[in-house]
């Protein structure tokens, strides 16, 4: 890749489509991309089978658009699916940023989305680069204080983790917080013991957690850094318990019926309220990849994020009125028995309709949805009409 001459950008991109496997498999043999397309035709196929994959190709020294640098995959011809550059774990080298920011202009309804995960992976490559000693804005970025660093894969950038290998973390986050090295907890005991502000890694916060955080005179759930929080409480009102920190990774409340007094936090990954009867003042994070609301029996006042990927809503009986995302993996709607006024998202990859008693109930389903779950107690022939009008999605009784 260093003998490519990574800093000339100028050149073109190209878009391949279904049949054009062997062309694209060509085009990156013996540039070592690291891609899994330069690997294999058959992993082409796979991508083509999915949808289209524009490559962006810079010059070589005789001004051809010869060398493989950015691809985007795509579910169709237009949802992007990932975007893959050719520096170590697929990151972006650190001359292509300003291609890959034009291209995307394109996708209007996920620039927003891509723009800072871009800026994200541009400022981990400059402090990867750089020998200097970092600045405590550099380490309140590296240790994901205030929001998460993916790739354009949706996994943590592994860069980070080689960045902070080796250094004294305790010390790290007591100069990002301002507080001493013994308000941080590494370990649950320390951080049920009403002491400490900021804890250290993963922690989890379940009922008997909290009513021993309680006893050590604890008024306040501490802050996690570099962990994942997992918070997981049966109270029925919010008076019961402090107020919820910043950023949890997942939040479950299942016991509240309604979300009187619920100041959620800024980011939520998961996100399960299955109890609450209704939607009315209740406000849904951005940030929310995992929603669960089963104990709604109608969307009145539900406002569903355009990022939620998971959605279970498997108490509704009427969906009218419902606004579910355009695109979403995984839908459950197994509460309906009459589909009338549902409007399905324009893509779905896995939807559960159980409580559909014959293949004339079913709306008419999205053309990229690849599995349907039904109720066990279908008929053979029911499913099997299903199949017939369906015959590229993959129906189980369940």
């Amino acid at each position: 890749r260093g003998a490519e001459h990574l800093e000339v950008i100028d050149g073109k991109w190209r878009r391949f489509t279904k049949g054009q496997e062997q062309e694209m498999f060509d085009s990156l043999q013996g540039h070592h991309t690291g891609w899994c397309l330069e690997g294999s035709i058959y992993t082409c196929e796979e991508y083509l089978d999915n949808g289209d994959a524009l490559i962006y190709y810079s010059n070589n020294k005789k001004g051809d658009p010869a060398v493989p640098r950015l691809t985007i995959a795509f579910y169709g011809k237009d949802k992007i699916r990932e975007i893959s550059g050719i520096e170590e774990w697929q990151t972006l080298d650190e001359y292509i940023f300003p291609v890959l920011k034009d291209k995307l202009e394109e996708y209007p309804e996920v620039a927003e989305e891509y723009k800072q995960t871009m800026e994200n992976m541009k400022r981990v490559t400059e402090i990867h680069k750089s020998l200097l000693s970092l600045s405590k804005e550099d380490l309140r970025f590296l240790y994901e204080i205030d929001g998460k660093i993916h790739n354009f894969r949706g996994e943590t950038d592994p860069r980070v983790k080689e960045i902070l290998r080796g250094r004294d973390k305790i010390e790290d986050v007591a100069y990002i917080f301002g507080v001493t090295k013994d308000q941080i907890s590494t370990s649950e005991e320390e951080a049920l013991s009403g002491k400490c502000t900021h804890h250290l890694g993963d922690l989890r916060i379940g009922d008997e957690e909290l009513a021993e955080l309680k006893r050590n005179g604890g008024t306040k759930f501490p802050i996690v850094v570099g962990g994942e929080y997992v918070i997981n409480l049966s109270i029925t009102s919010m008076k019961d318990i402090p107020p919820l920190p910043e950023r949890v990774w997942n939040l479950e409340l299942n016991g509240l019926t309604n979300p009187e007094g619920l100041n959620m936090p800024k980011s939520v990954g998961v996100l399960s309220l299955n109890g609450l009867t209704t939607a009315e003042g209740l406000k849904i994070p951005e940030g929310v990849r995992c929603l669960s609301l089963n104990g709604l029996t109608n969307p009145e006042g539900l406002n569903i994020p355009e990022g939620v990927q998971n959605l279970e809503l498997n108490g509704l009986t009427n969906p009218e009125g419902l606004k579910i995302p355009e695109s979403v993996l995984d839908l459950s709607l197994n509460g309906l028995t009459n589909p009338e006024g549902l409007n399905m998202p324009e893509r779905v990859v896995w939807l559960e309709l159980k409580g559909l008693p014959s293949a004339e109930e079913f709306p008419p389903l999205p053309n990229d949805l690849e599995r349907l779950t039904v109720s066990q107690h279908m008929s053979d022939e029911e499913v099997n009409k299903l199949k017939e009008q369906y015959p590229h999605i993959e129906i189980e009784r369940r």
